[in-house]
């Protein structure tokens, strides 16, 4: 629910969704609403630090002009 809302005010936000909850069909409705990555309690900082490096770097990919994002090797 927290996602929609979110989504609901940026369609093209960049969340991390961090749950005790081990339910891969939720983590599946996650990913599938547009959620970058589900991470599961306890974790731990490398992980999470993993997560959002690669985040934050699809994000700067995402923002290039397609053309960049073709010819880019």
């Amino acid at each position: 629910e927290a996602l929609s809302q979110i989504m609901a005010r940026d369609p093209h936000p960049n969340v991390i969704m961090m749950t005790a909850v081990a339910d891969r069909e939720v983590a599946r409705q996650a990913l599938n609403m547009g959620a970058f990555d589900y991470v599961l309690k306890p974790f731990d900082l490398a992980s999470i630090e993993a997560s959002i490096v690669a985040c934050l770097s699809h994000s700067e990919y995402q923002k290039q002009p397609w053309w960049k994002r073709w010819t880019r090797r």
